[in-house]
């Protein structure tokens, strides 16, 4: 094992990213979704900020964070058609106990969303540059309000439907909401392989990439369906393992459980 190089007296540590407020937005069909430049819903940012379908936010937060710290951000962009959002991101210093484990830049993280109709799919590529194994810990935290969009512009309503609490389910981990009228609106999140850790809207996952190899998570889908059991998923963590020079399959890297029900 290499030892840990040491610091320098003039090194600058940056250790997390700085606020933007600027959005990026995606629009196809009766979806839209408003994210800030890190491809995030929240928390901090515009209010606006979520994955809205028919009228209603399905998420009102989407965080995705490496070491436990928002990544850097390397470059954002929509496509000219307001379908397809991509995100460069690298990890900030990552210390224990005043030690940097893993320093800054050495991992790429890509991550790719697009819309269609009542869909939407978010593929997240992470990529180790370094000469050493990295380790670290991938953490996604969501949320959902359900509030229509006159609510997020600031219109007071004098009631709510019935916001249910976090549940766990063989599909993942199911948000939902029964409106006044009577209508189940429902956001499933569910990954492949599961999270080593679930904390009601939290999911931890190990990441062990070797020096210059790639992991790749797929998101399935994101749906949304008007029916009288309306509902919305972000399910699947589907990824393969490659070099950044040629791809090959493997479910090395991450370390996970299968889903269980509660």
């Amino acid at each position: 094992m290499n030892p840990a190089p040491r610091p320098s007296e003039y090194e600058i540590r940056t250790t997390e990213a700085r606020a933007d407020e600027r959005t990026r937005v995606l629009k196809h069909a009766d979806m839209f979704g408003v994210f800030n430049r890190f491809g995030d819903i929240g928390p901090f940012g515009a209010q606006e900020h979520g994955l809205y379908f028919e009228g209603t936010r399905y998420l009102s937060w989407l965080e995705l964070r490496v070491g436990g710290l928002n990544p850097l951000l390397l470059s954002s962009s929509v496509d000219a058609s307001n379908i397809v959002l991509s995100v460069d991101l690298t990890n900030p210093d990552l210390t224990r106990e005043g030690q940097t484990e893993l320093p800054r830049g050495q991992l790429h993280i890509h991550r790719a969303r697009f819309l269609r109709e009542n869909i939407a799919i978010e593929r997240i590529r992470v990529s180790n540059f370094g000469l050493t194994n990295a380790r670290t810990e991938l953490t996604l935290l969501f949320d959902a309000d359900f509030t229509d969009v006159f609510e997020v512009r600031g219109i007071s309503r004098k009631a709510r439907g019935q916001l249910m609490p976090p549940a766990r389910s063989d599909a993942g981990v199911m948000l939902s909401y029964r409106g006044l009228d009577g209508r189940l609106r429902r956001t499933t999140i569910a990954t492949e392989p599961a999270a080593v850790k679930v904390e009601r809207t939290t999911l931890i996952f190990e990441l062990d990439i070797a020096a210059h190899a790639s992991n790749e998570m797929r998101s399935l889908r994101a749906r949304s369906k008007r029916s009288s059991r309306s509902s919305t998923s972000v399910r699947g963590w589907r990824q393969r393992r490659r070099s950044p020079h040629r791809t090959h399959s493997s479910t090395a890297g991450w370390r996970g459980r299968p889903p269980t029900s509660t």
